[in-house]
């Protein structure tokens, strides 16, 4: 996966669980994010009325803003040898669960709570790479997959 600042990322497919509409995009993987942040934008697209939820105010490096919680399924898409997504590999689901939707934000930001905490995550900042795996304890329907990323340019 690529990099602007060799921040690993990865392939993933954001849907909106009631209304079936998706879109596949690259995402960072934000080990020092509380939440999840994706842009609000997104969240039209998906077909969610954004300020149907309640604010929440979430503080980001820069500044504070407001975000909204909408339920949404992120699956963990395969990357395939020129390191574009892999559309018909999805190697981990997540969710539905609720993903914070912010506005102003250009970037979807993998963060701790309801993504990160569900997965080991392994980087080896040297050779820019990352694995990501489910613990096997939770592996239950989902078999012993590994996502070993490499993180350079798309």
């Amino acid at each position: 996966m690529g990099t602007k600042e060799g921040r690993p990322r990865l392939w993933i497919r954001v849907t909106n669980p009631h209304s079936g509409m998706a879109i596949e995009t690259a995402a960072i993987v934000d080990t020092g994010a509380d939440d999840c942040l994706f842009p609000a934008e997104i969240a039209l697209r998906l077909g969610h009325d954004l300020e149907a939820m309640p604010p929440i105010p979430i503080g980001t490096a820069n500044k504070i803003t407001y975000a909204y919680a909408h339920t949404t399924r992120i699956d963990i898409l395969g990357v395939l040898p020129d390191g574009q997504a892999d559309k018909k590999k999805i190697l981990f689901t997540v969710g539905p669960t609720h993903i914070n939707y912010a506005k102003g934000l250009d970037q979807f930001l993998l963060g701790r709570r309801n993504f990160l905490d569900q997965f080991i995550l392994v980087i080896n900042y040297p050779r820019r790479q990352f694995t990501i795996r489910k613990p096997q304890s939770s592996n239950a329907g989902q078999g012993h997959k590994t996502a070993n990323v490499r993180h350079g340019k798309h």
